[in-house]
């Protein structure tokens, strides 16, 4: 088998074999493997909110409450693989896809194929298979194991207590409050067949202040400050670690980690100059100070020097952007709803040699849509562009999804009070969407279709 992969091209040459001929394929794979996940996540909470109105004063209302939580979560993985000893096996190495097959698969890739990709192969039909395989597999011939590497449980416990209030002079309105967060985070997985756990514990105070200034009787401006925090993903703070010794590498938890940590500051101005219709810009910024990226890095194990690939905090990022927002009303029902967000953001590299993107950022999105609305009928035609956007950072180099635009389309009418009919259209283009590594070689190409969808609402 040959490959050949450029920046718009995924293609396969089979020098041996036809993918389109089932008998091609005249042997069962002794490699064939089965995996059985189960991800158990409970969660138990109390919550409890107090609210008093003011009549006297600036002060309109004053809110205060708590919250706890118990979360748990954890993963179980069993794993089978052939039982190359067992007598049946010599029977089941030679059920080849002839056995099984129920023809050729859809053709794929209809947008974004080359001469050379493969677009179409033969498949087995998934009742021959279990008829002809499953009698050899109930005889014992796949032998299944608990896979104690991929064991991990969490156990969170979060407590939270807030206070706020809101506020009203002349023209100028708002809130201000406080917000306290506990974690109390327990992990534990299997390293090197030893049960380990490791326990991370933090706590923030994450104060907010909204303001609001009515200049006009159709001019507001706004003013919001605050920190905010996130926790990391659950996958990403287990203790354990796998390693393959075909490669030399590995991967594994930070049970360590710290949230998502950010000091944000959003200025607005809104201008109300008809009905249904809003001109508006906001300016934010965003100091964060952690976030979370996959770090590789040489480890000792057992001996010997693997590199492992664990998720770490970030040294921080800077995000200052621009928000644009058209709204507009016309006659007979028509109207346009359109905004434009500018984000310039940027991290440094883990070797802090160079600038990367922030993962998951754009520079540039836009959104428009074109409506005509009446008592019993509304229509919508939108679009949305997306400029490059970027992925995860590993090794000091990271992915990047090209420039996507889409066009979607809404319809609903309204035969009575009784009965609403709808339809929708996604992607009406058929757009691909296609990420690349730094260096231009393609990940991967993803044609999510066309989609249609009809519907019919009913009120009584």
């Amino acid at each position: 088998m040959a490959f050949r992969l450029d920046r718009d091209a995924i293609e396969t040459d089979y020098l041996d074999l036809n993918p389109l001929a089932p008998a091609d394929l005249d042997s069962f794979s002794p490699l064939s493997r089965d995996w059985i996940r189960a991800m158990d996540n409970r969660e138990k909470y109390a919550q409890l909110d107090f609210s008093r109105e003011l009549d006297d004063g600036w002060l309109r209302e004053i809110k205060f409450g708590f919250k706890f939580r118990n979360l748990t979560v954890e993963n179980n993985l069993t794993v089978g693989s052939i039982d190359l000893d067992h007598p049946l096996w010599q029977t089941l190495q030679h059920i080849g896809l002839d056995r099984v097959s129920a023809g050729l698969s859809p053709r794929l890739s209809a947008q974004s194929a080359t001469s050379d990709t493969l677009t179409q192969y033969a498949i087995a039909d998934p009742d021959l298979l279990h008829s002809v395989i499953q009698p050899l597999y109930d005889e014992g011939v796949m032998q299944y194991r608990y896979d104690r590497n991929a064991y991990f449980h969490i156990r969170e416990r979060n407590l939270a207590q807030y206070i706020n209030v809101e506020f009203e002079r002349g023209p100028w309105s708002g809130d201000a409050g406080v917000r306290a967060a506990g974690t109390d985070q327990v992990a534990s997985a299997y390293r090197q067949d030893q049960l380990v756990r490791e326990r991370n514990r933090y706590r923030d105070f994450l104060p907010s202040l909204n303001l609001y200034y009515r200049a006009a009787p159709s001019l507001v401006l706004r003013a919001a400050a605050a920190q905010v925090m996130a926790r990391p993903n659950f996958k990403d703070l287990s203790p354990g670690m796998i390693v393959d010794p075909t490669s030399g590498s590995g991967s594994a938890g930070n049970p360590q980690l710290d949230p998502y940590r950010a000091d944000q500051l959003d200025l607005s101005v809104e201008w109300y100059f008809g009905q249904a219709s809003l001109l508006s810009a906001t300016a934010f910024y965003k100091d964060i100070s952690t976030f979370v990226y996959p770090h590789v890095s040489p480890e000792t194990v057992d001996g010997r020097e693997v590199f492992i690939t664990r998720p770490q905090n970030g040294p921080g990022a800077d995000i200052l952007g621009l928000e644009l927002q058209w709204q507009q009303g016309f006659a007979n029902g028509f109207g346009i709803l359109s905004n434009y967000t500018y984000t310039d953001a940027s991290v440094p590299a883990p070797d802090h040699t160079r600038s990367l993107e922030l993962p998951g950022n754009s520079r540039s999105q836009f959104n428009a849509s074109v409506y005509f609305e009446n008592s019993g009928f509304s229509g919508r035609l939108s679009h949305n562009y997306r400029s490059r956007s970027y992925g995860e950072i590993i090794a000091g180099s990271q992915s990047e999804t090209a420039a996507y635009r889409q066009w979607d389309a809404s319809l609903q009418w309204s035969l009575n009070r009784h009965m609403t009919l709808s339809a929708e259209a996604i992607n009406l283009t058929d757009e691909v969407i296609y990420i690349r590594s730094a260096s231009g070689i393609p990940q991967g190409f993803y044609e999510n279709g066309r989609r249609f969808l009809l519907g019919v609402k009913l009120e009584y």
